[in-house]
Order: C-alpha cells, then sequence, then structure tokens
C-alpha cells in the first residue's frame, strides 16, 4: 500500500524555537498533531486539514501495514527502581529489586532514536522518577527533541519542592499521581507513617500542574475507602481521577484471589457510582467499568487511540524501556524474560515491525480472545492482555467477570 511517509514533520520558527509536529499515521489514514505545550491530548488531522506551507515536504512509502500503530505512540520509560516508598501492590517493587538507574548515555541515545522512529510522546516511570537528581535535566532535553513529556509519579517529591521542579511542572503533558487511598489505608499501601503530610504534598503537585491525573488502583485492602478517596480528590480539583485495577505480578502477587473480582471489583463499582453522582464537578474514569457502563472510548483519548489500543496498548500504540535498557511490550509483563523483546542498541524501528513477540501479541484481538469468544459485547479495562496474562497465563485468556458468570 502506497501512503504518505511517517517520518515527523516538526515546525520550527525563525529563531529555531519549535512550534509544531505533523506525524502521518497510516493505520488510522490521519495525522497526530503535537505543539510543545499541548496538554492531556493529541490531535488528529485528516489530509486535507494539513497546511499548505507543510505540503511540499509530504513524501510517499510503500507500508505493509499491521495490527498496531506503524510506529509507536508513546513509550514508557523506567528511570530508575529507586522509590521513596514500599508500596503493597507495585508491579515494578518486590524484596529483590535492586536500586537501578538508566544511564544517561543510553537515555540519550534512546531518546534522538525515539524522534527519528515517529514516537510522539516518553512518559517516565520508576520507582519514583522524582528520585532522580537529574529529572530536571531529563524531561529539558526530552522537550529538546521536541517530543511530549509526561510522567507516573505519588507526587510527594514534586510535591515537597515545587519552585525546584515548576518549570518542568509546566512542561508536561500530563502528570499521574499515584494515590491508593487516605489515612490508614494510604499509610498501609505505601509503607509510610503521615498520611496528612503526603496529602498536602499532592494537593501541591496537582495545585502546581496544568493537566494532572489522580490515579487509585483498586485492592482488596483499600477499596472501602473510596468514598473518602473521593472527598479528599473533590477538595483538591484535579484533572482526572482514575479508578485501575490490580495486576497480578511484582508485589502485588501475592495477593491473587478470585475473591478479587466476585467481591472487590463489583462493590468498588458501586462506591464509584455514587461518588459520580455526589461529585458531578469530577471528571471519573475507570478501569472498573464494563458493557453498557463503559465509557465511550472518546472521553478517554478524544479519539486518537482505538478503544482496543487504549485498554491493551502492548505491541499496539507503545512500549516499555525498563531501567537496564531492555524493552517489554508493557510494564506489567517486565518481569518476565519471554517477553524480553531487545535492548537500545537494536533500534525502536526494528523491534517495532520485525520481533515476534510483538507479532504474536498483535494477533489477539477482542473476538478471538476469551473475552469475545465468552459473548461479551464490549471492549473493557478488564480486556487489558497483561492482565489476563498474569491471571491465565495465557494471553488470549481473560480475568474473572460477572459478564461470563465468573470465568
Amino acid at each position: 500500500m502506497m501512503d504518505y511517509d511517517y517520518s515527523p514533520i516538526d515546525v520550527i520558527n525563525e529563531s529555531g524555537k519549535w512550534i509544531s509536529t505533523y506525524r502521518y499515521e497510516p493505520y488510522l489514514k490521519k495525522w497526530f498533531y503535537i505543539e510543545p505545550h499541548m496538554r492531556e491530548h493529541v490531535i488528529l488531522l485528516n489530509s486535507e486539514d494539513i497546511p499548505d506551507d507543510i505540503l511540499p515536504f509530504l513524501q510517499k512509502q510503500n507500508y505493509s501495514l499491521m495490527n498496531s500503530y506503524y510506529a509507536p505512540l508513546k513509550i514508557q520509560v523506567q528511570i530508575t527502581k529507586s522509590c521513596n516508598y514500599r508500596c503493597k501492590m507495585c508491579y515494578a517493587y518486590d524484596s529483590n529489586t535492586q536500586s537501578e538507574l538508566l544511564p544517561r548515555t543510553i537515555l540519550s541515545r534512546f531518546l534522538t532514536d525515539a524522534k527519528e522512529s515517529g514516537v510522539v510522546r516518553i512518559n517516565y516511570v520508576g520507582g519514583e522518577p522524582f528520585m532522580r537528581n537529574d529529572f530536571v535535566e531529563i524531561v529539558e532535553e526530552t522537550k529538546e527533541k521536541r517530543l511530549l513529556v509526561s510522567c507516573i509519579t505519588n507526587g510527594t517529591i514534586p510535591g515537597a519542592s515545587p519552585q525546584r521542579y515548576q518549570r518542568i511542572l509546566d512542561q508536561l503533558f500530563n502528570i499521574q499521581i499515584s494515590c491508593n487511598g487516605t489515612g490508614k489505608f494510604y499509610e498501609y499501601e505505601y509503607g509510610c507513617s503521615n498520611w496528612r503530610k503526603a496529602s498536602k504534598l499532592i494537593a501541591t503537585t496537582v495545585a502546581n500542574t496544568k493537566t494532572n491525573i489522580l490515579s487509585f488502583v483498586v485492592s482488596d485492602l483499600n477499596y472501602t475507602c473510596i468514598p473518602d478517596f473521593l472527598e479528599f480528590a473533590n477538595s483538591i480539583h484535579p484533572s482526572v481521577v482514575k479508578f485501575g485495577t490490580m495486576c497480578w505480578s511484582g508485589n502485588a502477587q501475592r495477593r491473587r484471589s478470585e475473591a478479587y473480582y466476585k467481591d472487590i471489583l463489583p462493590a468498588a463499582r458501586k462506591l464509584i457510582a455514587q461518588g459520580r453522582d455526589k461529585y458531578g464537578n469530577l471528571k471519573i474514569q475507570s478501569q472498573l467499568d464494563q458493557g453498557k457502563t463503559t465509557p465511550l472510548w472518546e472521553e478517554y483519548t478524544s479519539g486518537y487511540r482505538p478503544f482496543e489500543f487504549y485498554f491493551s496498548p502492548e505491541g499496539k500504540d507503545g512500549l516499555y524501556l525498563k531501567s537496564n535498557g531492555e524493552y517489554y511490550p508493557f510494564p506489567l509483563l517486565s518481569e518476565n524474560e519471554q517477553f524480553k523483546l531487545g535492548i537500545v542498541e537494536n533500534g525502536i524501528t526494528q523491534i517495532w515491525r520485525e520481533n515476534p513477540i510483538l507479532h504474536s501479541i498483535r494477533e489477539v484481538t477482542f473476538e478471538n480472545s476469551s473475552c469475545g469468544k465468552m459473548g461479551c459485547t464490549s471492549v473493557c479495562g478488564l480486556w487489558n492482555r497483561s492482565y489476563a496474562y498474569s491471571w491465565t497465563g495465557d494471553l488470549f485468556g481473560k480475568v474473572p467477570c460477572e459478564l461470563s458468570n465468573w470465568k
């Protein structure tokens, strides 16, 4: 198939300042459009919407399309395993974890490769990314490569030193702040001793960022504090409140239980529904939503990602770069050697298009997975392939849910 070249086209003004970037995506037959200070969502453009002064730079090439984007939309990068907390449900931490930093030389090589490969956004994760003394410089280097930047944090370090981090907080596409509870629930889950102090630091981080996501992973221990968590969220006004479910990797393996799906998640759904009714001003997204209650995917992605890609991005819209320089399809699969895709030196393009592990993952669709075969009619948050694999050991499998009589 002949179509527009996917290589990014950067628009630079006379003084060398980055103005915008256009990147064609043949899977969608549309263009990703980004600007340096864009927040939360990229924009999709049709070819007829491309400005006339860009047209002379457009080239065409032959494509052999995959069940994925032709180049990753985003890559999550674990820049450190170090963290100031020891969360009970963290996929990235267990008793054998070493404090490990992704070297700056490897990171710089990766960022150059990411830009040339058509990547749009870099999401920095840990551990706790703000544990790196050079995190400010890392964000600035990423922006110099004309890439969007986001991160996932517990919010306490930037909250404690907002002036030190303000210049990069202002540049973030978004920041996701993990807050899996309040009061004694928070202290137990995170292994800390002072919720009152932590809550003030989280509030400060929210107040000093323009697009922020306050996230809550539902567990068997914290679900009863969802009302208190939503009351806290309502008091600090995050851009989005996001509920997720546990994946049985890392520390969470010890808490694997069918009761989590049969008892905990249904109870949590009711509490979330009550919160939506009570706090109409909060934008609440929930991975727990199912079937007819699942919000339209446009509410999650503004239309720039297929619903299936959003809830299960492994090898379809992104990759994960571990702190040891190894690529994996997704963070939740990164503790399993069989999913190792390669290293930074292999290059993103080669891994993305040629790796047989990614090709096997892309063969899984909603229709041929256990979800589709058991009669489910809608992709939902529980369809994520990493979650299914952690429960069944099968990428085509599924976690138990009431829509399939707990099968």
